[in-house]
């Protein structure tokens, strides 16, 4: 399972984080990725090819 956040309240689920969340998030974060406005997520899906 991948979890993405953007907030505080996503501290407990947040493997990745956005460019553009909380500071506070991207510390418990296991990495940063491009913003929500640059298709962040998309693009980390493009990278790590989920294997069935």
């Amino acid at each position: 399972m991948v979890c993405f956040g953007d907030a505080i309240n996503d501290i407990a689920d947040a493997a990745y984080t956005v460019e553009n969340a909380n500071t506070e998030l991207k510390k418990f974060s296991k990495g940063v990725i491009a913003s929500n406005n640059e298709d962040g997520v998309a693009m980390w899906f493009g990278l790590y090819e989920i294997e069935k």
